[in-house]
């Protein structure tokens, strides 16, 4: 142990406990407003760095101190991610969708039963595709939903309507 390393650690320790204030605040609000994430991982990566760094050059202490602030800032980052992804998730999972065109035509659905029911099925055509209701994706999108995710919501609806086919086409072949 040397000067420079205990002085270090210590800055390195009480650096990781005011963090822990950001984690106490966003624990209280649940959202994130006017501070970017990406200074956060930086120093995260850094930290990480840190991690490999100290006990290379034999600062134990700082080592110590670093922990607290590499796990403060991924739990920070972690939850960033989960207060951005959760209502986003919620949200379209309890989306009641409306299929258009069809046997099932104006029959409503949630993304969830959609996915459950889909599980088996490949991607569907582009024929089944157009039949999906576009209010419904342009609604995704107003609510700052990612294309990727309104394409996803897509083909799940259109193999939805596609299973739900190919059961009546199996029902009236074996009564």
């Amino acid at each position: 142990m040397t000067v420079p390393d205990l002085i270090n650690g210590l800055f390195e320790l009480f650096g990781g406990v005011l963090l822990c204030l950001n984690i106490r605040r966003l624990y209280r609000d649940k959202t994130l407003k006017g501070v970017s994430w990406i200074p956060v991982a930086f120093f995260a990566a850094w930290g990480f760095w840190n991690l490999y760094f100290y006990p290379a050059v034999g600062c134990w202490l700082s080592f110590a101190g670093g922990t607290v602030v590499v796990t403060a800032n991924s739990i920070w980052l972690a939850m960033v991610w989960w207060y951005w992804w959760k209502p986003r998730h919620h949200a379209l999972v309890g989306q009641r969708l409306k299929i258009t065109g069809g046997s099932q035509d104006g029959e409503e659905f949630t993304v969830k039963e959609v996915r459950e029911e889909t599980i088996a099925i490949g991607s569907p055509s582009d024929e089944i595709r157009q039949e999906v209701d576009q209010d419904i994706l342009a609604k995704l999108e107003a609510a700052h939903f990612s294309p990727e995710t309104c394409r996803s919501v897509a083909e799940l609806l259109a193999a939805g309507e596609r299973l739900k086919r190919k059961a009546e086409e199996m029902s009236d072949a074996h009564p």
